[in-house]
């Protein structure tokens, strides 16, 4: 997901067409299809893929930040406006698919977990997902990693890189759950979403 950060204030100042107006666009979706990845326009999607007529309306983006805000399984997007309103944007799709969360604590490599790298095996596909700090401007992200699983309910494995150099693995973990591991301690679940 990319928006626009032109500095300018919001687009509903200045007239249709004119320059400053122009800073205003639409919020743009990296999708990923059959492994090959493309930009597109997001009021493109195709239904039942497509998002509600607010996301796709022009805005001067400012920061965009991502989490799983209504704790059912997907990223949620949170997109902040140059001197105008905040926008959240629920992930809710009729098509429900799997997906498995990691949340991790770093006990020898720092607290956060920064910087450790999480891969997924499950039906054949590996996934990888980096912990980050920061993610756009002023925005923060949260940090624990989500993998979509499609139809597959579980994960035959998972390894964790953690910044210390440590490596931990674990075999045939339950999707439609947040998986918490701390270094070197063992792991938990935290319940389904």
């Amino acid at each position: 997901m990319a928006t626009n950060n032109e500095g300018l204030p919001r687009p509903d100042e200045f007239p249709i067409g004119s320059p400053e107006s122009r800073a205003a666009a639409r919020a743009m979706l990296e999708a990923c299809e059959s492994g090959v990845r493309r930009r597109q326009i997001i009021i493109d999607l195709p239904r039942p893929r497509r998002p509600g007529a607010d996301f796709a309306s022009p805005k001067v983006g400012r920061g965009l930040a991502y989490g799983d805000f209504d704790r059912d399984g997907d990223l949620d997007l949170l997109l902040t406006t140059n001197n105008g309103p905040a926008y959240l944007y629920r992930n809710d799709l009729a098509i429900k698919n799997h997906s498995i969360r990691f949340r991790l604590v770093g006990t020898q490599s720092n607290r956060d977990a920064i910087g450790a790298v999480v891969r997924v095996e499950a039906g054949g596909v590996t996934q990888s997902r980096t912990v980050k700090s920061g993610s756009s401007y002023l925005s923060q992200s949260e940090l624990p990693v989500t993998f979509g699983l499609g139809p597959r309910d579980r994960i035959e494995r998972a390894v964790i890189e953690w910044p210390s150099g440590r490596t931990e693995g674990f075999k045939n973990l339950p999707a439609g759950q947040l998986h918490e591991r701390a270094e070197s301690k063992g792991h938990t679940s935290r319940g389904s979403f």
